[in-house]
Order: structure tokens, then C-alpha cells, then sequence
């Protein structure tokens, strides 16, 4: 029953489905030609089996704490009897692949493994130098336990993958390595570097390093000349090496061999070229792990880097060398949709000189303004008609001003970016984050002066109010539509030096709110946890229920203003009410202005000049507000009255 088991022999298709993610990529090596021990894999459908038989599912939803839930899945899965069949089955396997009788590795494979969106590097267990039928199903058993391992489930858990687990097992010739290691095409930690492949290597096997046991000997190669361009040599005081009994151990090395290069220069490049080979072949940056046995390299396991930024972040025919992040969160709910380059002209204009104001406040120094002049100017983005973030931009905004500068996370909360920056994306633009290199002395000025405009934002917000009502008012009994286009011109300007260049109390308010938001999300995620030590899911969305019941919130006024004209509808007449219900929203506004309903003529009125600007798409400039159609009012109106029948 060989074809219970996967191997070399088995379909692409039905390696993704039931062999996992390391299994699959063994299939990939070895239809390439590359050099990989022979190998067998146990399908996830025997897991499946033999997870039902456990009753694993049911212990799930009953045990709460991971380490008991851990433990005792570990119990069950150590005490379940394999079938006659199944141990027959892989017998036969490894008879005919030839390793019945070597030194064997036997590795987890979950399902999704080392895919792009999700590594798992290090999740599930692995077993080395295992011999003999009764070692090879413990460790098999122990490998479909390491799925609910304490620190799988916590991955699983803040990756939010909520599917059954799945997981093939590999039974796999130990390679008897003199050095190994991993290779990466793409340095992960320094991104922004495109020239070179990093290698690392240990003496003995690999799993020294990968454990972080061992210090490992690192060599950049150029990807163009495969020539070794820097190296680093530890001091490699030990090794993890095959234990007489079984498993690996880890054995002291004399001074002379610590010392020496773990690789050879010749070795570095030849493992470089695998890296880019496979690079090439699997279409993404790759992570592999190999290791040399009588001076021949074997490639043990690739797969895709999953931390870098997507390759367009480095093409100079997109970007033209200057990396750039779009991001629509938040913006598209005031600018849904297309939006007419006239608009996005005027909301650029408005962006770029609110915040050049916000900074001279905030006493950044005029040199610097200057010097980040193209940042200003590039807050926003028009791409196929709708609008998005220069993410890129409001970082380096912040960076402009010590004490906001760490904020970034209160930012994103703010604008509403679904998922921050990461560690690793940072690391790759931070040659384009130019950082002013203030003084002490600026530094501790700058921070007084932003604490010191938010305790005023207060101050700022009455003269500000103050400010555009006196200049509404007199706009109100002018009659705009009769202004010739050097009219309007005048009066946009007008309206420019008057409200948009005092824009103080907005920005300074938005500051402090971004500010104050971040903080109680902080804090609430901080101090609220389950017994289990964990936060539960609630505590990341807590601030927000715990300001939605506020209240006096001015921006409900209109919705409130437009349910107490429906009070007024639904006890008026019952002739009254009907034909304000019967009338389409175009005809009822047009028989209100012709008298009537008088008194709720004079609400309706009173209300379009209060918030007739208040609408869907308001920031847009093509589009009509409620003065010009106000028939979405009056709908939201008569679906009250119905409401209240």
C-alpha cells in the first residue's frame, strides 16, 4: 500500500492538497534536479483520521489555557496505536525510495506552510537522527502534536487563521553534514539592499542555527558575480552533531576549528547560486536550508521570504527610485468613488498648506520646512480617479516633530490603516526617512511647543468658530450664482487667506485627538487580559465602545434635526401627512418652496441652511449638496414617519 504515502512518485496536485507546505517544495526541488535526500511523506488525510480518532476537535472547544490544551493533545496523540496498515505502508515506502535502514528525519508539514502569505518557520516539530520503526511513529505522533503546541496556537491565533489544522508528516535520509545552514536571495533584514545573497553557516548540522543554539559564520555574495563581498566569522565554540544513541547533541570544538570558516569562499558562491536558481525558479525571494556531506551541497527545504516589501517598491520604472505607499483607509469615506481632478486639485492645495501651517506653529524650523517642501506638496495621490494616501509622506511628517515622532501607531489608528507598517518594511525605506538631526536644546523646544498649542486647543477652537461665522454670514444673503467667474475666483481666494490659512484650531485638535485616541487604545489593550494572560479580541476595538455613547456629538445634529421634522410630520393632519408621504422627495421639496405645510416648510428650510452642505460626497466638488437637490433629506425624512407608523 505504497500509494498511502507521498513521495517523488505523487502529483503536483495532490502534494499541495495532502503532503504540506515543506512537502511540496520537495516535490518542486526534486523535479528540478536539484539534490535532495530521499524522502517519503504521510498525507494529511491519515492526520485527518487520526485526529478525529483523538477527539482533538471536541478538546478544542473545551480547554481553554494553551499549555493544558497542548499537553493533553500531546497525551492522546502519544497513546493512539497506529494501523497495521499504515505502518505496513510506510515500510514500503521507504524500502523503495532506499532509506529503511539510514538515519532519518522526520518533519512536520503543515497544510499553508512556507506560503507567501504565512512561513510557520519554526511552528510545528521536527525530529533528527531517528532510527527504527517504534522511534520513527513516536516521532510521528509527536509531530502532529507539535500542531497544537503552545507557540503554534499562539501563531495561529495573531495571524487569524481560524481553519482546522492540517498536516502532512516527512520521513527523510539525514544528511550527515560536515557544515550547513540557510541562504536567503534577499536579505531580509536589510531589504533595501538588492545586490547581494546572504549565507550563514554553522559546523554540523543546521539546527545549531536555526535554533540560535550556535553562532553562525555569515557571507554576503554579489548576486551578480557570485563573489564573496563581506563575511563575518563567529566564534563557533560548538556544534550540534549525530548522538550515539539517537537525536543530536551538541559537542565543544577545539580553538583552531571555532575559528576557521565554517564555508569555504567557493562554497558561499555555490550556495549563493542555489538561492538565486531557485529564486528564479519559484518566482520570489527564497529562504532555503542546506548543508554539505563529502564536500556535495544538498539543498534540505526552500521557501519564500514572506517579510519583504513587494518587489514594484524597488522598480524604477514605477517609483522612479523613490519607494511610495498608497493607502485609501479612512479618505475614501470622504471621497468614495471617481473623483474629478478639480477636486483633487483643490484638496491637495488644502492638505499641503494646513500642515505647512501646523509645522511653522509647532516651531519646525524654516530650513527644514523648506528642505521637506516636495513632502508638503505630496500628502495625496490621484490613481485612476480616486484618492489615496502618501502613507510615506505622514510618516516623514511625524518624523518632523520630536514627541510626535514615535506616534505612528496613533496615526495609523487615526486614519484608520488597517496594518502597520512592519519592522521589516520600515528597515527597507528607512534610506528615505530623512530625519532632521535636531539639537537637545530643539528637541526639548519643539516638544514644549506641541504640548503647549494642544492644552490651548480649546482657545483655538472659539476664535476659530468665531472666525467662520463671521465670515458665513455675510456669504449666506449673497447670491453666489450670480458672480462671474473673476467673481468666484476672487472669493476662493478670498476664502483661502481667510479660513484655509487659519486653519489652527482643526489641525491642532486633530493633533491631540490622534493623540488621546492612541493612547486609550494603547492603554486598553494593555491593561485589559484574560486569564489566560492573553488580550482578548474586544480590548483592540474597547476605545471605541467606550467613546460611541458619548454624545453631543455635532455631527448627529443633522440626523436628530431631520427626526424631529418627522415628529412634527407624523402629528400633523392626517391629510397633511399623507401627501407628504404619497410625493416623490423632487415633488414634495418643490410643493414645500410653493407653500406647503407651512410650518414644516419653515424646519425644512431652516435645516438646509444649517447643514444643507451635509451629504454624501460633501468634500466633492462636482457633486450637488442638499441646497441644490434636497431630495436624499426629505427621503430620510418621510422614512421616519414610516418608521413611527
Amino acid at each position: 500500500m505504497i500509494s498511502a504515502l507521498l513521495g517523488p512518485w505523487s502529483d503536483a496536485d495532490t502534494m499541495a492538497r495532502e503532503g504540506g507546505g515543506k512537502a511540496e517544495r520537495l516535490s518542486l526541488l526534486g523535479r528540478a534536479g536539484h539534490r535532495v535526500p530521499p524522502w517519503v511523506c504521510v498525507p494529511a488525510a491519515i492526520f485527518d483520521v487520526s485526529r478525529r480518532a483523538c477527539g482533538v476537535d471536541l478538546l478544542s472547544q473545551h480547554v481553554e489555557r494553551d499549555e493544558e490544551l497542548s499537553a493533553e493533545v500531546t497525551a492522546r496523540f502519544m497513546s493512539l496505536r497506529i494501523d497495521d496498515n499504515l505502518r505496513s505502508a510506510i515500510r514500503d515506502a521507504l524500502d523503495k525510495v532506499g532509506i529503511a535502514n539510514a538515519d532519518l528525519a522526520v518533519r512536520s508539514s503543515g497544510i499553508g506552510e512556507d506560503s507567501a502569505e504565512h512561513s510557520f518557520a519554526g511552528q510545528f516539530d521536527s525530529f533528527l537522527y531517528v532510527r527504527g520503526e517504534a522511534a520513527i511513529l513516536d516521532a510521528l505522533h509527536q509531530c502532529w502534536a507539535s500542531a497544537w503546541s503552545s507557540r503554534n496556537l499562539s501563531y495561529r491565533r495573531a495571524a487569524g487563521l481560524t481553519d482546522t489544522v492540517r498536516m502532512g508528516v516527512i520521513i527523510q535520509q539525514m544528511v550527515n553534514s560536515e557544515s550547513a545552514g540557510v541562504a536567503f536571495s534577499r536579505d531580509p533584514l536589510h531589504p533595501a539592499d538588492r545586490s547581494r545573497v546572504i549565507v550563514e553557516s554553522v559546523w554540523g548540522q543546521g539546527e545549531g542555527l536555526v535554533s540560535g543554539a550556535v553562532d553562525a559564520d555569515r557571507f554576503a555574495v554579489d548576486r551578480d558575480t557570485l563573489q564573496v563581498c563581506e563575511s563575518r566569522l563567529a566564534s563557533k565554540s560548538h556544534a550540534v552533531e549525530r548522538a550515539e544513541s539517537g537525536g543530536t547533541h551538541t559537542i565543544g570544538l577545539p580553538y583552531d576549528r571555532a575559528a576557521a570558516p565554517s564555508l569555504t569562499e567557493q562554497q558561499a558562491a555555490e550556495v549563493a547560486s542555489l538561492a538565486l536558481t531557485l529564486e528564479r525558479e519559484c518566482g520570489a525571494a527564497q529562504d532555503i536550508e542546506w548543508a554539505y556531506e563529502n564536500g556535495q551541497l544538498h539543498c534540505l527545504q526552500t521557501r519564500p521570504i514572506t517579510t519583504l516589501p513587494p518587489d514594484a517598491l524597488f522598480d524604477l520604472t514605477v517609483n522612479g527610485g523613490e519607494p511610495i505607499i498608497w493607502d485609501n483607509s479612512n479618505i475614501i469615506e470622504s471621497f468614495a468613488g471617481v473623483t474629478t481632478p478639480l477636486t483633487f486639485t483643490h484638496v491637495n492645495r488644502c492638505y499641503s498648506e494646513v500642515y505647512y501651517q501646523f509645522c511653522r506653529l509647532m516651531g519646525v524650523p524654516p530650513a527644514v520646512i523648506q528642505e521637506n517642501e516636495a513632502t508638503f506638496r505630496n500628502m495625496l495621490g490621484l490613481i485612476r480617479g480616486r484618492i489615496y494616501y502618501n502613507l510615506l509622506n505622514w510618516y516623514r511628517l511625524l518624523a518632523l516633530l520630536p514627541g510626535l515622532d514615535r506616534s505612528a501607531g496613533f496615526m495609523e489608528t487615526m486614519m484608520g490603516v488597517r496594518q502597520s507598517l512592519s519592522p521589516e518594511l520600515l528597515s527597507a525605506l528607512e534610506t528615505h526617512m530623512s530625519v532632521p538631526r535636531y539639537s537637545l536644546g530643539q528637541r526639548l523646544a519643539l516638544q514644549v511647543r506641541v504640548v503647549y498649542h494642544i492644552a490651548r486647543s480649546r482657545h483655538y477652537i472659539v476664535d476659530f468658530m468665531s472666525r467662520i461665522e463671521r465670515i458665513r454670514t455675510p456669504l449666506e444673503r449673497q447670491d453666489l450664482r450670480a458672480l462671474s467667474l473673476t467673481g468666484q475666483l476672487r472669493l476662493y481666494r478670498m476664502l483661502e487667506e481667510e479660513v484655509l490659512k487659519h486653519w489652527t484650531a482643526p489641525i491642532v485638535n486633530d493633533t491631540r485627538t490622534m493623540v488621546a485616541f492612541g493612547m486609550l487604545k494603547s492603554l486598553t489593550t494593555k491593561w485589559i487580559e484574560c486569564a489566560d494572560g492573553h488580550a482578548p479580541a474586544v480590548a483592540g476595538s474597547l476605545q471605541n465602545d467606550l467613546l460611541c455613547g458619548e454624545g453631543d456629538l455635532l455631527s448627529t445634529e443633522p440626523t436628530r434635526m431631520l427626526m424631529r421634522i418627522a415628529q412634527t410630520v407624523a402629528a400633523g393632519s392626517a391629510d397633511t401627512r399623507d401627501r407628504f408621504m404619497r410625493e416623490g422627495p423632487a415633488t414634495l421639496a418643490a410643493s414645500l418652496r410653493q407653500g406647503f405645510a407651512p410650518e414644516i416648510g419653515v424646519l425644512f428650510a431652516e435645516f438646509l441652511d444649517k447643514y444643507g452642505f451635509r451629504c454624501a460626497d460633501e468634500l466633492k466638488l462636482e457633486e450637488p449638496d442638499l441646497h441644490d437637490d434636497p431630495g436624499f433629506a426629505l427621503a430620510s425624512v418621510q422614512s421616519y414617519v414610516r418608521m413611527r407608523a
